[in-house]
């Protein structure tokens, strides 16, 4: 954890260290007093609590027939209550352009819509809706 005030990294010891997340490409989002950790892998998620400084996994499911694929350069927003996923690329190298809705509470996830396919992009809640900002979009 860095403290922006001192500029100092302080190394936290975490307990349930073996369900802590590994590799890279994580999108992060708080809730409260903890902290929800999305990867490639969207059938689960790994979620650190603050207060005690223990991990757990969390494996997601669905409202549909099927989960999102697994996909890296997505974007990942907070909205409400809710994680938007938007786009990316899926194992096959494919951009994708599904539009996703994970509830926190449920850990469930909605398809929410086709969009065009985009990666590598940003975005943010505007009021109720949402702006995704660059990437790249392929026809």
């Amino acid at each position: 954890m860095c403290d922006l005030s001192t500029r100092t990294w302080t190394s936290l010891q975490c307990k349930n260290s073996s369900e802590a997340i590994s590799g890279s490409g994580y999108s992060v989002i708080c809730k409260g007093a903890e902290l929800y950790f999305i990867g490639s892998l969207l059938h689960e998620i790994k979620i650190l609590n603050l207060r005690d400084l223990t991990w757990r996994t969390e494996m997601l499911q669905s409202q549909g027939p099927s989960l999102p694929e697994n996909r890296i350069s997505s974007c990942v927003t907070p909205f409400n209550d809710k994680v938007i996923v938007y786009g990316g690329i899926d194992q096959a190298g494919r951009t994708l352009g599904d539009l996703w809705s994970l509830c926190l509470d449920s850990f469930r996830w909605t398809k929410i819509s086709t969009l065009e396919p985009r990666s590598g992009h940003s975005g943010m809640q505007i009021n109720q809706s949402i702006a995704f900002i660059g990437g790249r979009s392929y026809p």
